[in-house]
């Protein structure tokens, strides 16, 4: 699927997610989007296109990299309240994450002409 904005990428997330976490007591609209919002941010960096790339041609770009934003914000958003937590322990419970950098595994940066 190729997106033309910035808003599409966001909404197609957004519509995804939104399925997702729908059974979620404490599901926020507005936490969601702020964080596919910032996935979107943190992918168009890590991709460090070139001052010359037309914004269509990162939308075009940017359209191969959907899963890669879903993830990272669905990560980002499951993480709220527990943002840098190393390890956590509770009764009989013991969790760890996936590495937030391994999600970014795939996106790179465009090579650039010096």
């Amino acid at each position: 699927m190729k997106f033309s904005t910035r808003e599409e990428i966001k909404n197609y997330i957004f519509g995804l997610l939104k399925v997702e976490l729908q059974d979620e007591v404490t599901y926020s609209e507005p936490v969601l989007l702020a964080k596919i919002e910032n996935a979107i941010n943190e992918v168009e960096e890590a991709k460090k296109y070139p001052a010359d790339y037309s914004e269509d041609l990162i939308m075009y770009d940017m359209s191969r990299y959907v899963s890669q934003i879903r993830n990272i914000a669905l990560y980002d958003y499951n993480q709220r309240g527990a943002e840098f937590e190393e390890s956590h322990h509770e009764a009989t419970v013991n969790r760890s994450y996936a590495s937030r950098n391994s999600l970014f595994a795939g996106i790179t940066p465009v090579a650039g002409v010096l």
